[in-house]
């Protein structure tokens, strides 16, 4: 009881040496001397003090509340990098998610580079890995204190692991979280910058336009596991497990309300 009594006396303080019981003086202050150099009896006087202090009062306090809401408003309609980075990676893990899942559908032009639709299925399957793990690194890197780091990490890390299993036929193809990692950083505009972003997917293609550009090397590890990612290989199990893995990490931002 004394405990929320204090509170109260803390909080009553703080609102009477606030803005509002200035602006209340001023308006009192005011009255009183429109009332003085109006001649008015002492009484009058008093009572016209008191009403302008009242009405000083209630006015800043009206203020100062509308002034809060707006501030809240305004935050609501700004939320949080971390939390806008979340909704990325779940509007991306979606996208990834549905490209590994159809792989047998794109894989043959992925294969084949005379393929009619070779280029336009290299590139689509290319940049939603380096979103995915673009947003995700950014977010692991520059979000250390969010509320959600922890888990979000375990679910992304899950993914890392799919894609890291070791091929017993093509071990040196091996994608581990290092080689994702530096993916996901080429595939970033302003990597290290509060305001990072993956590139989109016009600005990935130009990218590749660029004869050994870091990105071209960066993603010849994956461009070589893919191509031997076959039908009934290691290479297709591991993006199939790591499929179940994306979709996995979409549906839990989705139950966390994260949306785009």
């Amino acid at each position: 009881m004394h405990g929320k009594w204090r509170r109260w006396g803390i909080g009553l303080l703080g609102w009477l040496i606030g803005p509002a019981l200035v602006w209340g003086a001023l308006t009192g202050l005011a009255g009183l001397i429109w009332a003085l150099l109006a001649g008015l009896p002492p009484v009058v006087v008093g009572l016209i003090a008191l009403g302008a202090l009242t009405l000083g009062l209630a006015i800043a306090h009206l203020a100062l509340s509308f002034a809060e809401r707006l501030r809240g408003q305004r935050k609501r309609d700004q939320p949080d990098l971390c939390d806008k980075r979340l909704s990325e990676l779940r509007q991306s893990a979606r996208q990834f998610a549905h490209h590994l899942e159809n792989i047998r559908h794109s894989w043959p032009a992925i294969k084949d580079p005379e393929a009619e639709k070779h280029e336009d299925a290299r590139h689509t399957i290319l940049h939603s890995f380096g979103q995915f793990f673009s947003v995700a690194w950014t977010y692991q890197s520059f979000c250390r204190g969010h509320r959600h780091r922890d888990e979000v990490i375990e679910w992304v890390d899950g993914v890392y692991d799919a894609l890291g299993e070791l091929l017993p036929e093509h071990k040196d193809l091996r994608l581990d979280a290092e080689k994702l990692h530096k993916i996901g950083e080429r595939s970033t505009l302003g990597w290290a910058q509060t305001q990072a972003r993956p590139l989109t997917l016009a600005e990935f293609e130009d990218e590749l336009e660029v004869d050994d550009s870091p990105l071209v090397r960066r993603l010849k590890p994956l461009e070589k596991f893919l191509i031997v990612a076959g039908p009934e290989t290691e290479g297709r199990a591991c993006l199939l497990a790591a499929a179940v893995k994306v979709r996995h990490v979409e549906k839990k931002l989705k139950k966390l309300g994260y949306s785009r």
